[in-house]
């Protein structure tokens, strides 16, 4: 799915759930918050989740413009440095 206006992105995602509170209790905020969504368009760190939980049918993309996911779609994930395995003290006989 490709809109050009954040509300058609977020009313195609809100249409796969049988109802808007249906939709915002899955998310996790009150309908009141994905209503003010409607207008002034979806805040960049609950557009991965609603991509997710349409199977990618309202991509962040479309969500919210104002962020680069091109760029974070390309960078890739960093790289966890491991830790050392901490060592057991030895206690004195």
């Amino acid at each position: 799915m490709t809109t050009n206006r954040p509300n058609e992105a977020l009313a195609s995602a809100i249409a796969k759930y049988p109802s808007l509170k249906a939709f915002s209790g899955d998310l996790g905020v009150p309908y009141q918050t994905v209503q003010q969504w409607m207008k002034n368009g979806v805040p960049a760190e609950y557009c991965p989740q609603i991509e997710k939980m349409t199977g990618g049918d309202a991509l962040c993309e479309d969500l919210n413009s104002r962020v680069d996911w091109t760029y974070l779609r390309a960078t890739p994930k960093p790289i966890k440095p491991r830790r050392a395995p901490r060592k057991t003290p030895t206690l004195p006989p």
